[in-house]
């Protein structure tokens, strides 16, 4: 994660599709919940979590050539230690 701050781009890049791909649609999804002040944080973290292991999930689409490229740096930078 930190070789992703390190590169604005690429950060950016990264906060924008959390926002679309995650928060938006956590909000879309339970906004009756949230409009009706229900308050249970452990059902609210529960969908986030089911949120987080969709198939469409960032986590799921992020490039693994970025995800290789940041590993690759940071032990690179690790054998320099």
């Amino acid at each position: 994660m930190r070789e992703l701050q390190k590169n604005a781009a690429l950060y950016n890049w990264f906060i924008k599709q959390w926002d679309k791909r995650i928060i938006e649609t956590f909000l879309t999804e339970n906004k009756v919940y949230i409009m009706a002040g229900v308050q249970d944080p452990k059902t609210y973290y529960d969908l986030f979590l089911d949120l987080l292991n969709t198939p469409y999930s960032l986590k799921r689409i992020y490039p693994s050539v970025l995800i290789k490229s940041i590993k690759k740096e940071h032990y690179k930078s690790l054998s320099k230690k």
